[in-house]
């Protein structure tokens, strides 16, 4: 039967459960309530993103997609290349428009290609990466990005003329812990006596912790959060207000099942609070924020709180977002790569950058080999 392939402005054009059906187990911010509370309020053109997923369908049925942004920017991607866009400048060439298969402002890997499990992934992602990039084309795009893509799918794109990137970001990994304890027994005496020390602040500053997910949210819950988030963007990141409270009011109504609310309160106030999402084996930091700054506030909302949990529910992953910042090594977290793959139609700017991506690898290869190397956790007992 003949395949039909369809461009649309926005997952509303399809049926919910027939796109989460190709999304099956993978990335919670694939799926089509996240992205139709994005592509309503947040990811939309005049912030600068305009939807225009590929669809592909079989004697009316739904049986392959791809997520799809045209981009007049850089915010919100989380694979820097204000780099590439100087070059293009001094070369006198444009960089944007592009177009990007991404999730709207999170950096999750998760495979991009969706496909109907009784198609093979490996005779269809080109045909698809090419309907892709002839679409770009003729839409006047200067380049097609895949961001935050498995390993496979990003070599795949590579055999097809795309430049692969590699990145990284620090993920939590549960060992199969019975207990906290147990995580914390990994840890060098001073480090773990730091934890235990940081961790016990909370009580000594009269703060309790409360876990909160599904029809346990409260609509009190995703005001505080709200206020929370933007705040923490107001201070600590220029111009990072993705979610517009539309879409936050949107996740926290039609998505509850997916989010997971650490809570820190003095009495009945909401101090502070770090916003989860949870899908299989996989826990997703997202936001956090509060509203005063105590010592130690943040490691137990953003990172001890979820550690917890994970343990709790044998999670087996607990992503932290994507800053690599060294307090986070310092708390359990270690390096997993990350990856992306790159056309640029301008073929001198295409051609310089494939030179500089190998470079970075090696670079990337080598910083993740030396993070590991430093890692705070030591090996199991009978571990290699």
């Amino acid at each position: 039967m003949k395949l039909e392939a369809r461009f649309i402005a926005g997952v509303a054009e399809v049926e919910p459960t027939a796109w989460d059906r190709l999304v099956g187990e993978a990335s919670p911010f694939l799926e089509w309530t996240f992205l139709d509370a994005c592509e309503k309020f947040s990811a939309v053109p005049s912030f600068g993103a305009a939807a225009q997923h590929l669809t592909v369908y079989e004697g009316g049925r739904l049986i392959a997609a791809v997520p799809l942004y045209c981009k007049g920017d850089g915010r919100g991607e989380f694979i820097y290349d204000w780099a590439w866009y100087m070059l293009a400048q001094r070369m006198g060439v444009d960089y944007y428009p592009k177009l990007l298969s991404m999730s709207p402002f999170t950096p999750v890997p998760a495979p991009h290609f969706l496909l109907d499990a009784a198609y093979e992934r490996a005779a269809l992602m080109p045909a698809l990466a090419g309907l892709v990039e002839d679409c770009a084309r003729k839409s006047g795009m200067r380049g097609v990005h895949y961001l935050f893509v498995p390993d496979e799918e990003a070599r795949a794109l590579e055999q097809v003329g795309y430049l692969r990137r590699l990145t990284y970001q620090l993920v939590w990994q549960n060992a199969g812990y019975p207990n906290f304890e147990a995580f914390l027994a990994r840890f060098k005496s001073k480090d773990r006596v730091k934890i235990r020390r940081e961790m016990r602040r909370a009580d000594e500053q009269g703060l309790r912790f409360e876990t909160r997910s599904g029809l346990a949210i409260m609509p009190e819950d995703c005001e505080a959060l709200y206020h929370f988030y933007t705040r923490t963007c107001a201070l600590y990141g220029t111009g990072s207000n993705y979610l517009k409270r539309g879409t936050w009011q949107q996740l926290f109504r039609d998505w509850k099942h997916r989010l997971v609310l650490f809570l820190a309160f003095r009495g009945k106030e909401r101090v502070a609070g770090s916003l989860c999402v949870h899908k299989g084996d996989a826990l997703y930091g997202r936001y956090w924020g509060c509203s005063e700054e105590l010592p130690g506030l943040y490691f137990n909302a953003a990172c001890y709180q979820p550690q917890q949990y994970a343990v709790r529910h044998g999670i087996a992953r607990f992503y932290a977002g994507f800053g690599n910042a060294t307090y986070k090594h310092a708390r359990g977290l270690d390096p997993e790569p990350t990856h992306s793959a790159h056309r640029l139609f301008e073929p001198r700017l295409h051609q310089i950058l494939a030179g500089a991506l190998d470079r970075e690898r090696l670079l990337k290869e080598m910083e993740i080999r030396e993070i590991y190397r430093r890692s705070k956790l030591r090996k199991p007992a009978g571990g290699a």
